[in-house]
């Protein structure tokens, strides 16, 4: 039976209103231009409703492992953007008391420990950036910050089901925009900065223009502007064509430059299903695109490598000596795209 976002709405409000002046209460929040955007939000709404968070964590691979011990150290936890899809089994196994927003597919995670707002709870197929939620959830306290939605509404290119926050004639000049750029600039300061002291000039922003003309985001993102160059032409060098399919591989001095990357690569070529397959290291990062949605990108991923996501989006990760199975898993799935036989 579906749930009423509103109601899980009023939850929220209680979960908050209910915190004790001793509680401790974490955030984790996606370290995206999203993710971002719904901490910077929700630390708002906690200033205005006079709570207040302890700790912040952006999430990484090492967060998700110590779900647990993270969660014995503080009385309440507060996750957004975290993709559940990737982390459900963790979430379902600790006993803290947790509010978790969402918009990643997945499973309903509600239950005893965990209060869990998602709009795929009520329309599978809709696809509404967690920075649009929160601010749906508390927006009688945030109104002022409505612009932190739309940054991260637009870095999402979560568009099409927000249309009462962002309108946009032609999805490929999406980048082009105010708004566009700003994210850019976001995704760039949270690559060289890191997502923490992003997050702290975002939250001390009054307005986008004061974000965007801020000396250390100006300075992160002209020095990330000239590796992403780099990156391109790096991409389009390495490039396999097959039909439909576009993939390649690189190696960046910073996180994140895949995902960036890959984005505006797809948004030039919407038809096209793009796979960056990025060196991180240990592994392969893997990231898949594709805008016109001909394929279920994230349902993809999750059958080829330890991945998944949204339809028209998907990340995942591979061990560096399965780089040629998995290649060869992408091509079979894929081959009414690529034109080839299986």
């Amino acid at each position: 039976m579906k749930r009423i976002l509103s109601k899980l709405f009023d939850k929220a409000l209680s979960f908050v209103e209910e915190i004790r002046p001793k509680e401790k209460v974490a955030l984790i929040y996606d370290t995206d231009a999203d993710g971002i955007s719904s901490a910077a939000l929700v630390l708002h709404a906690f200033k205005k409703m006079r709570k207040k968070i302890s700790k912040t964590f952006p999430s990484s691979f090492e967060i998700v492992r110590s779900f647990n011990s993270v969660v014995k150290r503080f009385d309440k936890v507060v996750f957004v953007d975290v993709p559940t899809d990737f982390i459900d089994r963790y979430l379902i196994k600790t006993e803290g008391n947790l509010l978790v927003i969402d918009h990643h597919p997945g499973n309903d995670l509600n239950s005893k420990n965990i209060l869990f707002i998602n709009p795929r709870l009520e329309n599978p197929e809709i696809y509404q950036p967690v920075a649009y939620v929160v601010y749906k959830i508390f927006e009688r306290f945030i109104k002022d910050n409505k612009w932190v939605a739309k940054l991260g509404i637009v870095g999402d290119f979560g568009v099409d089901d927000c249309k009462d926050f962002v309108k946009v004639r032609n999805r490929k000049n999406i980048w082009k925009t105010v708004f566009g750029k700003a994210a850019m600039m976001t995704a760039s300061a949270i690559s060289v900065l890191g997502p923490e002291a992003t997050l702290k000039i975002l939250v001390a922003s009054k307005n986008l223009n004061e974000f965007v003309r801020n000396r250390k985001i100006v300075l992160a993102n002209k020095e990330f502007e000239m590796e992403l160059k780099n990156k391109k032409d790096e991409f389009y060098k390495n490039l396999e064509l097959k039909g439909k399919l576009m993939v390649s591989e690189i190696s960046s001095r910073y996180k994140k430059t895949g995902a960036i990357l890959v984005t505006m690569i797809s948004t030039e070529n919407p038809e096209k299903i793009v796979v960056l397959i990025e060196d991180i290291g240990k592994k392969y990062r893997i990231h898949g695109r594709n805008q016109s949605g001909l394929i279920h990108v994230g349902k993809l991923f999750k059958k080829i490598c330890d991945g998944g996501g949204h339809r028209p989006s998907g990340a995942g990760t591979i061990k560096k000596e399965d780089i040629g199975k998995f290649k060869k898993r992408l091509l079979r799935e894929l081959t009414d795209f690529t034109g080839e036989k299986s």
